[in-house]
């Protein structure tokens, strides 16, 4: 399952050799992370698809439980900002696309019901944001939160200048709630009632 491994080694001021580094190849890795596509072929490949996004942070999402709410942000420093700070975090490796190709590891976002995603203040925040949108996250303004926040101001930004966790953790339970109610509104708006009797 694994491939040719190479050892960095040096030698210690006592003339022992230490590892320092040790790289191999995993070639079951696209299996386990559902890196799987069919090509112009019709054939599957077990691969990344070509342009195609993975998520960072993927091993915390599969150790994480279904009712974690997930946090979608704008590049790997506000991810691991967010995760620092505590959060269940994830970006992608494409920047703030319009468009989404999610692989099939990155569908693990569905395992997730309550998601997040906080765009950097910008037009191409808010870009990422409305794609996102298409997966069912709801959006968390930063601005919201942080009324002084610079323009290209992100998350990462949000904790360098001193800003609360629990105010981004108050901020999107409160929009999940008022989703929730929102979606229950809906299906009790939509409900038929009949005054037709039977005989």
């Amino acid at each position: 399952f694994y491939g040719p491994k190479l050892d960095i080694q040096i030698k210690n001021v006592h003339g022992k050799e230490d590892t320092i580094i040790t790289i191999q190849i995993d070639f079951q890795i696209a299996e386990r992370f559902g890196m799987v596509y069919t090509d112009e072929n019709g054939d599957k490949k077990w691969t990344k698809p070509p342009n195609a996004i993975c998520l960072y942070n993927l091993h915390h999402m599969f150790e994480a439980s279904d009712d974690s709410i997930l946090y979608i942000v704008e590049g790997e420093k506000c991810a691991d900002a967010m995760s620092k700070a505590g959060f269940l975090a994830t970006t992608t490796n494409t920047g703030a696309n319009k468009r989404l190709k999610l692989t099939g590891a990155d569908f693990l976002i569905d395992k997730f019901s309550q998601k997040i995603v906080i765009g950097d203040n910008d037009e191409k925040g808010a870009d990422y944001v409305n794609a996102w949108k298409a997966y069912g996250a709801i959006e968390l303004d930063l601005k919201s939160i942080w009324p002084g926040c610079p323009h290209k101001g992100d998350v990462a930004d949000y904790f360098e200048a001193g800003l609360s966790s629990e105010l981004i953790a108050d901020k999107a339970r409160a929009l999940l709630e008022t989703a929730s109610l929102n979606v229950a509104s809906a299906i009790s708006g939509n409900k038929c009632s009949s005054d037709i009797s039977l005989p």
